[in-house]
């Protein structure tokens, strides 16, 4: 993964009440190391030494995750995050602009400080406290404060928790030195358990999402996602999915993913849950490993209602790396294409695979008038069609009678 480190080694940046130093990832509120994460740090960087002028989303997101596909929502969540770290307010945004359908803009007064300037200010570029001898005082972010008694050996309130009455500049060094490998080492650990783990699986069940909160249509949207996950990841042909019909019985009951997947005789499981706040979505997956239940991989998506086709393309993109999946291009063409971009007809389709999958006269009923529905939101809704056709199939077989009833008027489950 590429670390953004800024234009020079020794060039550092002023703004507002900070002092950012690309070289050595740091960024300092009065003195004191603000803490970031390592996408939202680069993100400052770039914003930072654009001089203000505005950088594209999509610039932001090739440097920011080279070779990786991201979504727009991560880079929003990134800038979200820094906003916070830099106190910029929702009204006033005295650092970051956001320029509308383009990108962004870093519209705070920067100044740019150069090789020694910046570490004569700086006591180690970690904002520790350090005694000047000579004028017996303590000084502390460029200000010099009254002498300090010595004789009772005070330990000044500071990040760290300590400072020693007449540390030498080498023991200071060492700390520093410390401090910095320590840093290197959590965030290699921290990388390690964010990166997608691999395994030689080669059959997975997707379980009915678990929708947290109110809905009146949640079961259908639990079994939709599911549904519409199952699609996508059957077009490759390396891995084994089974079927809507085989997961449908756990709907609504939530069973130990593990336990599921032994049932159902698959290598993983990939369970999830789905949360609705306003226009807001957020999907929790996680991939699990059938035969003694660890995660294999795991993340959240956090987007608007209407792009969760966005984000039904990404979990099976990172699926298919999980399960070391070699995928052709034709494969990764079926696997990117969406069946409809309406919402609403993918959300009738939902209830109607919901209803279908009850297999009752009073239920596939709906389920026909559902996925009739679909169609005439979208003429072109492929899966619409085939759930009607399941419907007469399915009528058939059983010897349940029906009637076909296309109204303009939504169907109510």
């Amino acid at each position: 993964m590429a670390t953004i480190t800024g234009k020079t080694g020794k060039l550092s940046y002023e703004f507002g009440q900070f002092r950012l130093l690309p070289s050595e990832r740091l960024l300092l509120r009065e003195g004191k190391p603000v803490q970031l994460q390592p996408k939202v740090f680069d993100a400052l960087v770039l914003l930072v030494e654009s001089d203000g002028r505005l950088i594209e989303k999509d610039y932001l997101l090739n440097r920011l995750w080279p070779d990786t596909f991201v979504e727009e929502g991560t880079l929003a969540r990134t800038i979200s995050s820094l906003r916070k770290a830099l106190g910029d307010g929702t009204q006033e945004n005295k650092y970051i602009e956001t320029v509308s359908k383009s990108g962004y803009r870093f519209v705070a007064a920067v100044k740019h400080i150069n090789g020694d300037d910046a570490d004569s200010s700086l006591s180690l570029s970690f904002g520790l406290s350090y005694i000047n001898k000579t004028e017996e005082s303590l000084i502390v972010r460029d200000k010099v404060l009254p002498p300090v008694d010595r004789t009772e050996h005070e330990i000044s309130d500071n990040k760290y928790g300590f400072l020693i009455q007449n540390l030498k500049p080498r023991f200071l060094l060492v700390v520093a030195l410390i401090v910095v490998l320590g840093s290197v080492i959590a965030f290699v650990i921290f990388r390690q358990m964010r990166e997608v783990k691999k395994t030689s699986a080669k059959s997975i069940a997707v379980l009915p999402f678990k929708f947290i909160g109110e809905q009146e249509d949640a079961r259908a949207l639990e079994v939709g996602m599911a549904d519409a996950l199952i699609i996508k990841l059957s077009k490759a042909k390396q891995i084994v999915v089974r079927p809507t019909s085989s997961v449908f019985k756990y709907a609504g009951k939530y069973p130990d993913p593990a336990t599921a997947g032994r049932e159902l005789k698959v290598d993983v499981v990939l369970d999830g849950s789905i949360q609705k706040d306003g226009d807001r979505l957020r999907v929790t997956v996680q991939l699990i490993n059938s035969a003694d239940g660890t995660p294999v991989w795991a993340d959240k998506f956090d987007s608007r209602a209407t792009d969760i086709f966005a984000v039904q393309d990404n979990i099976s993109a990172q699926i298919t790396q999980a399960l070391e999946v070699q995928l052709t291009g034709a494969e990764k063409q079926q696997i990117a294409k969406r069946d409809t971009q309406n919402m609403e007809a993918y959300l009738a389709y939902n209830k109607g695979r919901y209803l279908w999958n009850k297999r009752n006269a009073a239920d596939l009923q709906k389920s026909l008038e559902f996925f009739e529905q679909a169609v005439q939101l979208d003429p072109n809704y492929a899966l619409a069609y085939t759930g009607i056709a399941d419907c007469y199939q399915l009528f058939a077989e059983s010897g349940f009678s029906y009637k076909r009833k296309v109204e303009n008027k939504a169907v109510k489950m």
